[in-house]
């Protein structure tokens, strides 16, 4: 079977499963505060140096890292399909994105609410504020995410008709 990550269509392959994985793992993010919690409230937590801390701002930094890993994703996937010359499906992946990204959005939204409203939420260092400020960066980046793959389609063909029209 032939590696879906790579050939012509393997950038679309990353596109998709970043914004597909990045829902998946914001949804799962409940299940995983509360076992994060079980950590936290272990006996003695206190008696060992650092662990409430670095338990403390591992939320934190997962979520972070949830939504950099599909950033870093979708970017991947966008440069692998420019080089391989794919304009009229970026354009048209860049639509649907944005529909998909729409389509999921209250998904993610419902799961940050659950995080948000954790009566433990306190107990997390920043974790507050980053649940209340990732569901802006999404929905910005969902819709820059599309329109700039839409765009970045538009030009790639505009480029090669320009060269083509040149020779």
């Amino acid at each position: 079977m032939q590696n879906l990550t790579k050939g012509k269509q393997g950038g679309f392959m990353f596109m998709i499963m970043s914004v597909v994985a990045m829902v998946l793992a914001v949804t799962m993010f409940q299940t995983i505060m509360t076992y994060i919690g079980l950590d936290l409230a272990v006996a003695n937590a206190s008696a060992y140096i650092g662990y409430e801390v670095v338990v403390g701002v591992t939320p934190t930094l997962l979520l972070l890292t949830i939504v950099g890993g599909g950033v870093w994703g979708y970017k991947h996937g966008y440069d692998q399909a420019v080089a391989n010359g794919a304009s009229i499906l970026l354009m048209v992946f860049g639509i649907l994105e944005i529909i998909l990204f729409a389509a999921l959005f209250p998904t993610i939204m419902s799961a940050l609410e659950a995080v948000r409203t954790l009566p433990t939420i306190a107990n997390y260092i920043a974790l507050q504020i980053v649940v209340e400020i990732v569901p802006v960066l999404l929905w910005l980046g969902g819709l820059f995410a599309g329109g700039a793959t839409t765009v970045g389609g538009f030009r790639h063909r505009a480029k090669g008709a320009a060269s083509t029209q040149g020779a």
